[in-house]
């Protein structure tokens, strides 16, 4: 497949998650998944609080990737934030911080223990991610796009381990096994242990990619024009060149 025909081959998929964003506002769902040509759209589905991940989105989530993992016709799955405001501002702490406080020991480790196998399922399925991220990606959203194959990213995209600035380990949701290896350790443990935000500029910086930030697409996309959705063989696949770290 030429480069022309990967860019249009994109833009038609572009369409078609644009349209499920704007479906996905009518919604109540916590989550929504669209079949497409043997890609899969997924998209988290809380624009008012910035696709933040409450219990009834992670429960719905662990079910999907067990579909996916048995999955006979979805290739590729695009991990796409509902609304304009970003990808996922972590888990929604005005449901979970109440809970917390009356919640027994046994029944946090619980919690936790079903976000961080959803990470661990992410990387158990036989379809490549492709998180789609525009805006800001913290916390359990930062997770999310570790956990994925490949980041596309915009110029007001921003990420942040948010887990340290709310009084917990700077270690959360594999978030310490993945960023060291796409970005090295020292910087990964900067990030990790501060809080602090990584700007796309930054995040492009660290992960040595190709420069794409500046040639982005439509306002409120995901993805730089450059990029490929290619080579297909009956059902869609990646091109070795998108994969870049963050």
């Amino acid at each position: 497949m030429t480069r022309d025909a990967a860019q249009r081959r994109y833009w038609t998929f572009y369409a078609a998650i644009k349209t499920i964003r704007e479906e996905d506002k009518l919604s109540n769902a916590p989550i929504c998944f669209e079949e497409k040509d043997q890609i899969g759209l997924l998209t988290l589905n809380r624009p008012k609080t910035i696709n933040a991940v409450d219990q009834a989105m992670l429960e719905s989530l662990h079910r999907l990737f067990d579909e996916l993992q048995e999955s006979g016709t979805v290739r590729v799955v695009i991990l796409a934030g509902a609304g304009e405001k970003g990808f996922c501002s972590g888990m929604d702490i005005k449901e979970s911080a109440p809970k917390l406080f009356e919640a027994s020991c046994g029944q946090i480790y619980h919690y936790q223990s079903m976000a961080s196998a959803l990470i661990a399922k992410m990387r158990k399925i036989p379809q490549p991610i492709i998180a789609a991220i525009d805006g800001v990606a913290a916390g359990a959203g930062f997770s999310f796009a570790l956990a994925a194959d490949v980041r596309i990213i915009t110029p007001r995209t921003r990420f942040n381990a948010a887990y340290i600035n709310l009084g917990l380990g700077g270690a959360d949701l594999a978030s310490s096994y993945f960023l060291p290896r796409l970005i090295g350790a020292g910087r990964a443990h900067e990030f990790l242990l501060t809080g602090d935000f990584m700007s796309a500029q930054e995040a492009m910086a660290l992960g040595g990619g190709k420069d794409l930030i500046n040639k982005g697409g439509p306002p409120g996309s995901a993805a730089p024009q450059c990029v490929n959705l290619g080579r297909t063989s009956g059902a869609a696949r990646l091109l070795p060149s998108m994969h870049y770290p963050i």
